[in-house]
């Protein structure tokens, strides 16, 4: 029987800021891989820790073509958080992580459940989220927003420093 699920387009950015950093981000890569096509990657970003204190952190914005639902995608992504070392988070406060995968977007998929809210809640007020976004989708139009990530960049609230890691 011919697999009949189709493709769909996920925005996924991981982040780190535990670790080898480089080395967390590119385990992170390489496994999400096995989930689909990995159609576009950013730079890596650096960005001081956003609502707590901490090292500095990196991150990379992830263009996934895969046949996995939003909520396969989520169990795979915390896989991989856990293979790569992260540890269960002991309150709702911000942290340092080994990893972080978040889902950003899905296709233009507007979804709020226990486990999953997509698009991602918070992402139009992070500028960390929003610079390596915008250099692999500039002009993908938020679904509920409905403004496109440049637009969001450009209105972003947050002032912390992001920059390229060479």
């Amino acid at each position: 029987m011919v697999n009949s699920r189709r493709e769909h387009t996920a925005i996924l950015l991981t982040g780190t800021n535990e670790g080898t950093l480089k080395e967390n981000l590119e385990f992170a890569l390489k496994q999400i891989g096995l989930y689909g096509k990995v159609e576009i990657v950013s730079e890596i970003y650096g960005s001081e820790a956003w609502g707590f204190s901490s090292q500095d952190f990196q991150n990379q914005a992830i263009k996934l073509l895969t046949s996995l639902s939003p909520q396969e995608l989520i169990q795979i992504t915390q896989k991989i958080e856990i293979e790569a070392g992260r540890k269960p988070k002991m309150s709702n406060d911000y942290e340092a992580r080994i990893l972080d995968i978040d889902i950003i977007f899905y296709d233009n998929e507007i979804l709020n459940s226990s486990e999953l809210t997509i698009p991602h809640p918070h992402m139009q007020k992070r500028r960390f989220v929003l610079e390596p976004l915008n250099e692999i989708i500039p002009e993908f139009v938020h679904p509920t927003l409905q403004k496109s990530v440049q637009s969001l960049l450009n209105e972003c609230p947050d002032k912390g420093k992001v920059w390229k890691i060479d």
